[in-house]
């Protein structure tokens, strides 16, 4: 049964990395959902988050093929009930009628958006939260003279210590 994970993969700084793990995923015809690479200086790595939706076989054997890959310094497999995670999206919305208005400012509150930019034209604000979250606020938005959006990759980290996630060793 497919199921969504989060694959976490440390790595040294090398040149043409992403290129090597995009080609793992796309020999094996693996979608993801969302991707996020990330520098930590406290370790000096790098930190990939991909987000997967397939079976825990296939997850287990592209976790090892990784792990293979020169550069890689640690891979590990999370299901989605295992991790905290978030995006975030900015939402670009055109000022219109009074009532339109209103009713921006009231899923603004709903949402805890945090206004970035205010212009005679329009406006932008940023907003965090889960996937779904996102969806429904962009739904709501849709009829509130919505001009623009983006949203980022999700960022997550472990709810537990790393050796009681779904690790897979040679």
């Amino acid at each position: 049964m497919k199921q969504e994970y989060t694959i976490t993969i440390f790595t040294e700084n090398q040149v043409s990395l992403i290129s090597k793990i995009d080609i793992i995923l796309a020999r094996r015809k693996i979608n993801t959902e969302s991707v996020t690479i990330h520098f930590e200086p406290i370790e000096n790595l790098y930190k990939f988050s991909i987000v997967l939706i397939n079976a825990e076989i296939i997850i287990k054997n592209l976790v090892l093929q990784i792990r293979k890959t020169i550069g890689i310094i640690d891979v590990f497999a999370s299901m989605r009930n295992e991790v905290i995670e978030n995006e975030i999206a900015l939402f670009k919305i055109g000022f219109n009628k009074r009532e339109i208005d209103f009713q921006i400012e009231k899923i603004v509150e709903k949402y805890k958006a945090k206004t970035i930019l205010i212009t005679k034209d329009f406006t932008v604000f940023e907003v965090s939260g889960r996937s779904e979250q996102l969806k429904h606020l962009v739904q709501e938005l849709r009829n509130c003279n919505l001009i623009e959006f983006v949203k980022s990759g999700r960022i997550s980290i472990t709810k537990s210590n790393r050796e009681n996630v779904l690790i897979y060793s040679n």
